[in-house]
């Protein structure tokens, strides 16, 4: 845990908050920010309610402007999967932060459902949601049909994702032992755990 978020827990956010720079509807982080803070910062958001979901995805996409890829390392203090922060990133830099492209009616998962539209298409059916009182799926069902498959991210090349896959698998080798049965191993459950978050999958039922 980083120094900054031992001495000032809360301060951090309330300051951001005070300055209009942290809101339900996004994050914008100074451009002079340390690791420290940054780390600190995004240790916090993953707890500060709904709108934690947009919070991270800004906080990531303006890591990896602001920090190039040093941000990768720096975002495993929110322990969350690849593929969840992909799909952070993917929202908030599709939909940008503003009250006019982000709905605060709606949940972030709405915004998921037609991030992948065109801007004036994903704000329709944003509207018509609000209308119409539509859940997540209903919007789902409503846009079916003009959602494009969405192109690999940009934030986190295959290349890493790759890296992190080999060191997990590495680790797996490392911690496995035979058992009493020579056909069977057995693994540390931290490394199963891991491999499993390179991948991008559910974390395994470990015995």
């Amino acid at each position: 845990m980083s120094q900054e978020l031992q001495l000032r827990p809360h301060a951090l956010l309330a300051q951001l908050e005070e300055t209009g720079n942290l809101s339900p509807a996004g994050l914008i982080l100074p451009a002079d920010i340390t690791p420290a803070r940054y780390e600190a910062i995004g240790t916090l958001l993953y707890a500060w309610g709904e709108g934690w979901r947009w919070a991270v995805g800004d906080w990531l996409i303006q890591g990896h402007g602001i920090f190039g890829d040093d941000f990768y390392q720096y975002s495993e203090v929110l322990n969350l999967s690849v593929r969840m922060r992909q799909y952070l990133m993917q929202v908030a830099e599709k939909i940008p932060p503003g009250p006019r492209r982000r709905v605060p009616e709606l949940h972030w998962s709405h915004h998921r459902a037609v991030c992948m539209l065109e801007p004036e298409e994903c704000d329709k059916f944003l509207q018509l949601a609000i209308d119409n009182g539509w859940t997540k799926q209903q919007l789902e069902d409503a846009a079916k049909g003009r959602i494009p498959e969405p192109p690999p991210t940009a934030f986190l090349p295959s290349n890493y994702v790759v890296e992190r896959v080999l060191s997990a698998a590495e680790q797996v080798y490392a911690s496995a032992k035979v058992s009493e049965t020579p056909e069977y191993y057995l693994v540390e459950s931290r490394a199963i755990h891991n491999l499993a978050d390179a991948l991008g999958v559910e974390d395994p039922i470990v015995e």
